[in-house]
């Protein structure tokens, strides 16, 4: 089976959304606790937006997707991005998310922004590896941040960047 790396479609939302909304409901890889409707996502469509994200199709359908938005609607943090991945789950593991990461960096989808924040679960060892590897610097921590599913969660910071 071929992976196709490519740009969202508004086709593609609802498909996007059942892919977050497993992780809202069954993990702590996200600390919200309400689930998403397909329109959430729209940003990600526009044009000329800071919302920036790439899906990976099998068959056509979305079996991952990667992207970043604004860290904060402050002006000066402008050039500042956080990154999100989330992967089905039964094509996590394989790799796809890895492959998304590097599509947003080697295909320019990262213009105009200087420095990229990944905010991870501290228990998510797995996805600290991906990102280190991928050259992000671990930053910090924030303990006990989070409380999902009855377990205070705590952050771990990631920091690259891009210019």
């Amino acid at each position: 089976m071929e992976v196709i790396y490519r740009k969202p479609e508004a086709k593609d939302l609802k498909q996007i959304a059942e892919i977050y909304n497993f992780a809202v409901r069954e993990t702590a890889a996200t600390f919200d606790t309400e689930e998403k409707p397909p329109e959430y996502f729209t940003p990600f469509l526009e044009e000329d937006s800071l919302y920036r994200m790439t899906v990976a199709t099998v068959n056509g359908e979305v079996v991952a997707y990667a992207g970043t938005y604004p860290f904060s609607q402050r002006k000066a943090y402008s050039q500042l991005a956080e990154m999100m991945v989330y992967v089905h789950p039964e094509w996590q593991r394989k790799g796809v998310g890895r492959k998304l990461l590097r599509e947003i960096h080697e295909n320019g989808l990262l213009g105009g922004l200087h420095t990229i924040l990944v905010l991870i679960n501290k228990d998510n060892t797995y996805l600290h590896k991906v990102f280190e590897q991928e050259d992000y610097i671990r930053k910090g921590e924030m303990d006990e941040v989070a409380l999902k599913f009855g377990k205070r969660h705590s952050l771990v910071i990631y920091q690259k960047n891009v210019k």
